[in-house]
């Protein structure tokens, strides 16, 4: 959902795992409602997915999440996957074309293995990658030593902005 580092998450619990004894984080959230505010000793989930809750979500964090499903209900997951594989798969070839020792894609190379991010190493100075991309406005996900992760968004990156940022990656 683009929420960014530390936005709330969510994951899918299967019916089959509602009443299972299966080892989980429990959370004051995840304790039956009737008793919650005056929880026993012995934690009692609730019958559901929601046992699995944590925490309250932060209100503000989640403005920003109903935006973006907003935006993701509008327009259709259909549509957003579909140019995402598009983005993510031009951004492969412009990499790939650029018969560049320098530069190695980890991401698995079958679309249906990966999601919109392609992670790089690249064969230079850490403080070098930063520098060429931050004297170009672009914030990049750097990881020690030398990897990076770029993620064309198909909310809002465009064909053009893969190029421009692939043009920047052959300075290094």
């Amino acid at each position: 959902l683009n929420g960014g580092p530390g936005a709330p998450s969510g994951v899918f619990v299967h019916e089959k795992h509602h009443n299972s004894t299966i080892n989980r984080l429990e959370g004051w959230w995840g304790h039956d409602k009737d008793t919650r505010f005056n929880p026993p000793d012995i934690f009692k989930p609730i019958n559901s997915a929601e046992a699995w809750q944590l925490s309250n979500p932060p209100i503000l964090s989640m403005a920003a999440l109903r935006s973006s499903l907003e935006i993701f209900s509008s327009v259709g997951i259909g549509l957003l996957r579909e140019k995402s594989e598009k983005l993510t798969g031009y951004l492969e070839y412009l990499i790939k074309s650029m018969d560049n020792k320098k530069i190695t894609i980890l991401t698995p190379d079958k679309i249906n293995e990966r999601g919109s991010q392609l992670s790089l190493v690249i064969d230079s100075d850490q403080d070098y990658i930063s520098k060429v991309f931050s004297d170009n406005n672009i914030v990049i996900d750097i990881r020690k030593p030398n990897v990076i992760r770029a993620a064309p968004c198909a909310s809002y990156n465009s064909f053009s902005d893969v190029y421009n940022f692939a043009e920047i990656l052959k300075q290094i």
